[in-house]
């Protein structure tokens, strides 16, 4: 399949043929061959680490309302997994208050001349609350498709678990008041935990990681996020 593209500053269209799709993390890998669309193209950006809740960032795409390159700016507000709707899986996403509007979707979101992520969706029925893939979720697929030719994908635990904050469940399982972690409910027959975990099993750490009774782990600076992005 292919689709068109062209330049800012430019009217003529040129065909881009997919090279690559990654469904769960909502990327894609277009090639343009026209050697006319790259004539005096600027050098290409570096990619950026992970930028701090505050932070500025400019979001850059061709949204609804009009024909022109539009750049929007916003601050970091979260950084955490969140649901990419796409494919209702969960990864890493960075939530910002720029405007995300449909055209901005594959737009590079830039901080300083760096690019640390790609715009990719908004929340519906919420004022200027849009996300962006970070950097670490590209890397990935990039070095997929780079070394393998393809997207494989993001491995999964296999397990479903629940907080253990509740005193009498912690009690129920003889937890001292020490200790925190999550409690396992439900494990996936053909996951590479089957025959490892067992159900009501506790997770207390992951890879030396501390788990807290809400699931969540200590990251960065002074941020809470879910465990599940040690496995991802």
């Amino acid at each position: 399949s292919f689709v068109l593209v062209r330049r800012h500053g430019t009217a003529q269209k040129h065909k881009a043929v997919v090279e690559a799709v990654g469904h769960e993390c909502d990327l894609a890998v277009l090639r343009v061959t026209d050697q006319e669309f790259w004539n005096s193209h600027p050098q290409g950006l570096a990619f950026g680490d992970i930028p701090d809740l505050q932070e500025n960032i400019s979001v850059i795409g061709f949204p609804q309302g009009g024909d022109n390159l539009s750049i929007t700016g916003g601050v970091v507000s979260r950084v955490e997994p969140t649901q990419y709707v796409h494919a209702a899986s969960s990864l890493l996403a960075i939530q910002i208050d720029a405007a995300i509007n449909g055209g901005n979707s594959g737009g590079p979101a830039l901080l300083g001349n760096k690019v640390v992520g790609v715009a990719f969706q908004n929340l519906q029925h919420a004022d200027n609350i849009g996300y962006i893939i970070p950097v670490p979720i590209i890397q990935r697929f990039l070095d997929d498709v780079k070394t393998l030719g393809k997207y494989v994908g993001y491995c999964s635990l296999g397990v479903k678990c629940q907080s253990i904050e509740n005193k009498q469940l912690r009690r129920y399982l003889r937890i001292p008041d020490t200790m925190n972690g999550v409690l396992v409910n439900s494990i996936q027959p053909l996951s590479a935990a089957s025959g490892v975990l067992k159900k009501y099993d506790v997770l207390f750490s992951f890879d030396d990681t501390p788990i807290a009774n809400n699931g969540t782990i200590k990251w960065r600076r002074q941020e809470q996020v879910a465990f599940d992005v040690l496995v991802s």
